[in-house]
């Protein structure tokens, strides 16, 4: 709703184009009812004064109420443009989508997973790694370990094996991490999944806001559990999680299930810890042991997809920046499309057919900093432009002053001062000039009302509190706002203008009946010995007429004056509130140039490499920031970003490094990838199996997007090329060889079993809860490779 519909409490015309004419009456109607409610400010009465004519007035006090209706309008406005449930975002396609960080592997790239097509996103890891997270909004947030100690889990169904640790490490605090102990994750897990707490959050923020997003039709519900098989909270955490977190779908909806675990293998955190590799092979044991040979609802079925990322060491920010951009990649909905399309033909196959081997390309992504100084570059004249923002003729038509229980007083009437004149015998009376001549105008209160572009405004100086009360998340927010204040402090200024004359006027009118009152003063207290001889010269009956005449002229022209100025103070004192307003609304906007430069390239650059949306999907955030005055250049970094809509042609010849800046070139670079780096294969050896290559452009223009799917099946026929949903991550091409392992040799390489048999010797503290799974790996049928 626009502000000066709000100020006029009428809707705009926009309604009806997306509503329909029934729907916008009934909005219409609703509106009004509300903007047009009385309103009761019971005040005190204080005294002002003028130097000639005086008036009191009874101010009001209280704080003003009101109806504010701008956040409900801009939902309904923007409800019916959705279609028929959009007022409440529902979708009925039955098709529900859940993710779940688990412990820190995937855990960056959880507050982008709505971004990625999550209906819903959780992350769930110890209070420490939790605080370093990324804000948002979106994300269901899961402490583990949060009230729990080591010598208590140990002593609570922890194994001899761990109770025999906890003695020997004393000092582990479970708030920090798990000690990369797969017991220690699993327990802790299992104690979150029975906690009552667990269940009402589960409930709470998981189960019911994806029934309600999707109108409580689901048929068919997604779960990816991503972790770091690694670990110690991860990887052991999965399997807990995925039986928690499913159950109340499977005994509550028909829904059919499908529970995926994505594990990032050992090579992505090689030379962290000794634990890394043992604790992998045994996550990834027991993970498959789950997808294969557990108990499960006839309506679930399991997945695993297995990938690591190049080995970078304790350089965690570029980790993270791989997996961000790695996670963005595989849960593209158009990915996701691909894998599902041979899953059902692999899972016939062979045992193993639910299993998925990646491994990941990653060519020269575009920082996020360049991406936030071309934004900054784009946005700014039109940031410098809405400061421009000035009064527009035409918005304010009149402002009005309404006094309510209005009266003038005056000291008696004229005859009383007439018989006071006559009897006071050459001796003025005290006060008998001030008697004459002084109208006092008093009131209970006052109200401003205002005609907005033909509406009339019941109460100016309610509306304008209202107007003030939040900032505006648009940029044509902001500027019909600053156009309303501007315009109404033109018209104030205009009113108060026009009192001024009037009263100038007035005075000037008065004049003659002033110098009557002078001369008949010298008739009747003359003063010196020329006045005296006058006085006795002159007709008193006749001077007694022009006395009651100049008298009445007088307190005639005071009655205007004095309500004129009463006018006066309260157009002021609204003057000074739009004042307040409008300086602290300048302040506000005025820190955003400030905020952009910050980020923006000093040299000035044609290239762009991105297509930005509208300032207005970034715009209330980067208000928010500038009015809190938050000095962060990560948050600054990634408001800016989130804006690249689309990635263009040169931004293309960025990423691949082509050549050749056309579509025939950056082709040809995909199809080389002589810029991007590998990630390692999985387990540290090259598959003897074939793999289909999917090739992940960001978000491109749909014609680019054919032109360089065209240029690939020219050069080979066993591409496929699709988008990412988002470049929210990162804005990178990746490229996934997909691997369909058909032997244990293909999974459990040299190096993972190396890293099984010392697993084993752990015992509990590597296989916890499934102590045997390798037996049941084992005894499958049809599974070629030496046995586990």
């Amino acid at each position: 709703m626009s502000h000066l519909s709000y100020l006029s409490g009428m809707k705009s015309g926009a309604l009806a184009k997306t509503a329909g004419i029934v729907v916008q009456g009934v909005v219409h109607v609703l509106l009004i009812v509300g903007a047009l409610l009385p309103f009761n400010n019971p005040g005190t009465a204080f005294a002002l004064g003028c130097s000639r004519f005086d008036f009191v007035v009874a101010g009001v006090a209280s704080t003003p109420s009101f109806f504010n209706p701008i956040k409900e309008t801009c939902m309904v406005k923007q409800a019916f443009s959705n279609g028929t449930n959009g007022i409440f975002g529902h979708s009925e396609n039955g098709d529900g989508r859940v993710t779940f960080y688990i412990g820190g592997g995937f855990g960056p790239a959880s507050p982008y997973a709505v971004a990625f097509g999550a209906d819903i996103a959780a992350y769930a890891d110890v209070p420490a790694e939790e605080k370093l997270l990324k804000r948002a909004d979106s994300l269901v947030k899961i402490p583990l370990a949060e009230d729990q100690t080591f010598p208590a889990l140990a002593a609570d169904g922890g194994s001899d094996r761990l109770r025999e640790l906890q003695a020997a490490r004393p000092g582990i605090n479970l708030k920090d991490g798990m000690g990369q102990v797969r017991e220690v994750g699993y327990l802790a897990a299992c104690k979150l999944m029975t906690a009552a707490g667990f269940q009402a959050t589960l409930q709470a923020d998981v189960f019911h806001p994806l029934l309600i997003k999707h109108n409580c039709v689901l048929e068919n519900v997604a779960f990816d559990f991503q972790v770091g098989a690694g670990g110690g909270t991860g990887g052991p955490g999965a399997i807990p999680f995925a039986e928690g977190v499913t159950a109340p779908f499977l005994s509550s909806t028909n829904a059919k299930i499908r529970t995926n675990f994505t594990m990032l293998g050992p090579l992505t955190f090689l030379g962290l810890g000794p634990r890394i590799g043992p604790n992998a092979a045994a996550c990834v044991a027991q993970v498959l042991v789950h997808a294969l040979c557990g108990q499960r609802d006839p309506r679930e079925t399991r997945s695993v997809t297995l990938v690591d990322a190049p080995p970078v060491g304790s350089n965690k920010p570029l980790r993270d920046t791989l997996v961000m951009q790695l996670a963005q990649a595989t849960t593209s909905s158009k990915v996701q499309e691909r894998l599902d399309r041979w899953a059902p033909n692999r899972a016939f196959d062979t045992p193993l057919g639910v299993v998925t081997i990646l491994r990941p390309w990653w060519f020269q992504w575009i920082t996020a900093l360049r991406i936030a100084g071309e934004a900054a570059n784009a946005y700014l004249p039109e940031v410098e432009e809405l400061l421009r923002a000035a009064a527009t003729p035409g918005v304010i038509e009149g402002i009005k002053v309404e006094f309510r229980n209005a009266q003038v007083k005056v000291a008696g009437p004229i005859k009383h001062l007439a018989e006071r004149l006559r009897s006071s015998r050459g001796k003025e009376p005290e006060g008998f000039s001030t008697a004459c001549t002084e109208v006092k105008f008093e009131y209970a209160s006052a109200t401003v009302t205002a005609t907005v572009r033909g509406s009339k405004v019941q109460n100016l100086e309610e509306s304008l509190a209202g107007l003030a009360s939040e900032p505006c998340a648009s940029v044509g927010g902001n500027q019909e706002k600053l156009c309303v204040l501007t315009s109404t402090k033109a018209g104030i200024e205009r009113e108060l203008r026009e009192c001024t004359n009037r009263i100038e006027a007035l005075d000037r009118k008065c004049r003659p009946a002033q110098e009557e009152l002078k001369k008949v003063w010298r008739i009747f207290f003359p003063r010196g010995h020329i006045q005296m001889s006058m006085s006795w010269l002159a007709d008193r009956n006749r001077a007694m007429v022009r006395f009651e005449n100049a008298v009445n002229k007088i307190r005639e022209t005071g009655r205007m004056i004095a309500q004129l100025n009463a006018e006066k103070v309260v157009l002021n004192r609204l003057k000074g509130q739009v004042d307040s307003i409008l300086a602290l609304q300048l302040d506000h906007l005025g820190r955003l140039p400030r905020l952009l430069a910050t980020v923006r390239p000093s040299g000035s650059s044609s290239e762009r490499f991105v297509e930005l949306a509208p300032l207005d999907s970034i715009f209330g955030k980067l208000l928010q920031m500038a009015v809190q005055n938050r000095q962060d250049p990560d948050e600054l970094i990634e408001i800016l970003g989130s804006a690249a809509s689309r990635v263009t042609l040169q931004g293309l010849v960025q990423i691949t490094q082509s050549h050749e800046p056309t579509p025939a070139g950056i082709a040809l670079q995909l199809l080389k990838g002589e810029s991007a780096a590998q990630a390692p294969y999985w387990g540290g050896e090259k598959p003897a199996m074939k793999g289909h290559r999917i090739i992940v452009l960001p978000p491109v223009a749909k014609t680019l997007e054919d032109t360089l799917r065209n240029q690939l099946s020219s050069l080979s026929s066993e591409l496929e090329l699709v988008c990412a949903d988002t470049a929210r991550a990162g804005v990178n091409v990746m490229c996934l060889d997909v691997y369909h392992p058909t032997s244990w040799d293909d999974i459990f390489t040299r190096l993972l079993r190396k890293e099984l048999e010392v697993a084993k010797k752990g015992g509990p503290l590597y296989f916890p809860g499934n102590a045997d799974c390798l037996a049941k790996l084992n005894a499958l049928a049809d599974v070629p490779g030496a046995k586990l």
